[in-house]
């Protein structure tokens, strides 16, 4: 008669696997960008994520620790701005919609301050990968809506997506960089979005005074050290007609945003 193996001896292994897989999970996650209704799932990514990890984790069952390690995380970190949020908060409840344009690098302490100062009020693109669906979800714990999808189907779905919410009164934001490059070089999709949508662009920038850089990714991403101190530069707002975009204008406009993102935070 054949009997199962004691369980005590099982879970060490599978409870081994799970952690490894959700460590994949996170490390791929830290590259790291409404209504509930909060979510809108259509085809495009502003934050890709890489689709090979076969994950039997339940994002339900550890979204809420990771919210809350998060928000613990945020908490510690020391912001700096001058009186920007104010500017900032004039321009949305002025009926404009608005777009904050970041670098793919430094969303871990940009996602935070706008945890810290516009709760509730933001918007961003999430893959619609597994990975992305873990994202999502702490995201939506802190109050950011998310609009679902994947860059390799319908990029230009996902960024009406966008305008969709950001015409709810949402602010959105956008990596101009991701979801995988090059480094620090702006895509068309912030400046057609401003564009169609007839919101007011503005370039954002942190620097942390203490941080670890992950130098084998493709942006170095940038993971603060528990109370560090993080400066927030907003560049000069860009203004554009509202209407459909040619070619011609989306690479001139871009190459607007590239400047006004140097200009608030040169390279060292």
């Amino acid at each position: 008669m054949k009997f199962m193996r004691d369980p005590c001896q099982i879970w060490p292994n599978v409870k081994a696997q799970k952690m490894r897989s959700l460590a994949s999970s996170l490390a791929r996650a830290g590259q790291p960008r409404y209504m509930s209704p909060m979510r809108v799932r259509f085809g495009a990514s502003d934050i890709n994520r890489n689709r090979s990890l076969n994950m039997h984790i339940n994002p339900r069952l550890i979204t809420p620790a990771l919210s809350l390690l998060y928000r613990a995380w945020i908490r510690s970190i020391r912001y700096f701005d001058g009186e920007a949020p104010s500017v900032l908060r004039e321009a949305a409840d002025s009926g404009r919609p608005v777009l904050l344009a970041i670098w793919h690098s430094e969303l871990f302490a940009l996602t935070g301050y706008g945890l810290r100062n516009f709760d509730g009020r933001l918007a961003t693109v999430v893959s619609d990968s597994r990975d992305g669906e873990i994202i999502a979800q702490v995201l939506e714990r802190i109050g950011y809506g998310t609009a679902r999808g994947s860059s390799t189907r319908g990029g230009l779905r996902a960024l009406m997506a966008l305008k969709k919410l950001m015409e709810l009164g949402r602010i959105g934001v956008i990596t101009v960089d991701g979801p995988r490059g090059p480094r620090h070089q702006v895509k068309d999709g912030a400046a057609y979005l401003a564009r169609r949508s007839g919101a007011l662009l503005i370039p954002v920038r942190s620097r942390l005074e203490r941080l670890h850089v992950f130098s084998r990714s493709w942006d170095r991403f940038e993971l603060p050290y528990p109370f560090s101190r993080c400066h927030v530069l907003f560049g000069e707002p860009l203004v554009f007609e509202a209407g459909k975009p040619t070619p011609e204008l989306l690479a001139t406009d871009s190459a607007r945003l590239q400047a006004a993102l140097d200009a608030a935070l040169p390279e060292k």
